[in-house]
């Protein structure tokens, strides 16, 4: 969702007028399209903060999964 009040973007510093609309999170659309190209890079390569908070991701829905089947004491 765009937001008009926002003027420049965190990452390039750019003007709204320069790079359009800024989403949400403050990002242009070329930063938002570097950001994630970055994101999933790092967890093809299997290292960086992307990776290890998409496997931390993973261990918590594992261990919920087994907590609920009863697999798993807490």
């Amino acid at each position: 969702m765009a937001r008009i009040d926002y003027k420049r973007c965190k990452d390039c510093n750019r003007h709204t007028a320069d790079c359009g609309t800024l989403s949400h999170t403050r990002l242009c659309m070329d930063c938002a399209a570097r950001r994630r190209a970055e994101n999933a890079l790092s967890i093809a390569a299997k290292q960086g903060a992307p990776y290890l908070r998409q496997q931390a991701r993973q261990y918590m829905e594992a261990r919920k999964a087994l907590l609920d089947a009863g697999l798993l004491s807490s």
